[in-house]
């Protein structure tokens, strides 16, 4: 859930810079971004609070096992690659990665983060590390200062419920406060079941920028004051006329004979908009809460 979500605020975030992107979950990495001029790679960690990530750390060891493991196969292009560990833990001072934080917050050090890694590796024991420190022996002290150079590390990062309240401030921007909560719950099942979608191929199926530019675009019109939007796993119901055969408007249409397929289909259709009109009433969108509709 955690990394679903961080995509989607990734995807809200590119969108409005342009439509030249794209986004995959569980390709490259936990999230891949392939941007104008190169790509980025993002493992995510989610933890309780008031967990620290050392030099020792499992967390920071898996992440540089598989970031080594791809350099070492040729399978990442530094050069072209930005790699970034995004934890909710917070980063012990002086550690590798606290040294490896983004310039700006004017901790960076990529050469003393080399050596707090290999004083680490050199003093560690930890079974649950070995083969991250297997790979780490296998890059060259060229390689793992290339590789180094494109990692950025993310200490105490928004957690799950942080996310979504940044989501929530980005939609509150196209559609207002108070239909911000909806339209993101409608946009956040489109993308769960586009990524269900993605992970189930074979191929490279990312969520472009185009895509989520209609699919957004689309979600934020149906929230204007004029319209009201139609739910998908509403609008594909299809329930089974015989557990309605005691309403009335069912009795009365058998009453005049109008065949089965024709019983069925009204029944479809009322339960759709029953359903449809209900979820609108639960979301408060049926009535207009808007300055103008108060004068």
């Amino acid at each position: 859930m955690y990394q679903l979500r961080n995509a989607l605020h990734f995807c809200v975030d590119h969108h409005g810079r342009g439509l030249d992107w794209c986004i995959a979950i569980e390709a490259g990495d936990d999230v891949e971004e392939v941007v104008k001029g190169g790509r980025v790679l993002y493992q995510l960690k989610h933890r309780a609070t008031g967990v620290t990530m050392s030099d020792y750390s499992t967390d920071l060891w898996k992440t540089l096992r598989i970031w080594a493991h791809s350099v070492t196969n040729k399978q990442l292009d530094l050069d072209e690659t930005d790699l970034f560990l995004l934890t909710t833990a917070d980063l012990t001072p002086d550690s590798a990665g606290y040294l490896l934080q983004p310039v700006a917050s004017g901790v960076r050090d990529e050469d003393q983060a080399l050596k707090a890694l290999e004083a680490a590796r050199k003093a560690s024991t930890s079974q649950d590390n070995k083969k991250a420190y297997e790979a780490f022996d296998k890059l060259s002290a060229d390689e793992r200062r290339a590789m180094l150079g494109q990692i950025q590390v993310i200490g105490n990062a928004p957690d799950v419920d942080e996310v979504e309240k940044l989501l929530l401030e980005r939609v509150v921007s196209a559609v207002g406060h108070a239909y911000a909560k909806p339209l993101l719950q409608r946009l956040e099942g489109w993308f769960y079941q586009r990524t269900i979608r993605q992970l189930r191929t074979d191929e490279m199926d990312a969520i472009t920028g185009d895509e989520f530019d209609h699919v957004f675009t689309d979600l934020r019109n149906q929230f204007r004051p004029e319209n009201l939007p139609i739910d998908e796993d509403i609008a594909v119901l299809k329930p089974d006329p015989s557990d309605y055969a005691s309403m009335t408007f069912v009795r009365q249409l058998e009453l005049i004979d109008i065949g089965k397929t024709r019983v069925g289909i009204a029944v479809r259709d009322y339960i759709r908009a029953f359903t449809q009109r209900s979820r609108w009433s639960d979301d408060n969108l049926l009535c207009d809460v808007r300055p103008h509709a108060l004068k």
